[in-house]
């Protein structure tokens, strides 16, 4: 997952995820932010690091 700028959450709001597309990686990449994880930890060792919008 890749950001391209469009966001239609508040950009400066950090409990905010958009989510556009899905792939394998998605479901565990939504459960770390709503675990509060943050970053590269919240992913598992094999999926792509998903930058949150900003």
């Amino acid at each position: 997952m890749v950001s391209n700028g469009f966001s239609i959450t508040d950009p400066d709001d950090g409990g905010m995820l958009d989510v556009v597309g899905f792939d394998t990686a998605t479901p565990q990449v939504i459960g770390g932010f709503a675990r509060g994880a943050g970053g590269e930890e919240s992913s598992p060792p094999d999926a792509p690091a998903a930058p949150l919008a900003t």
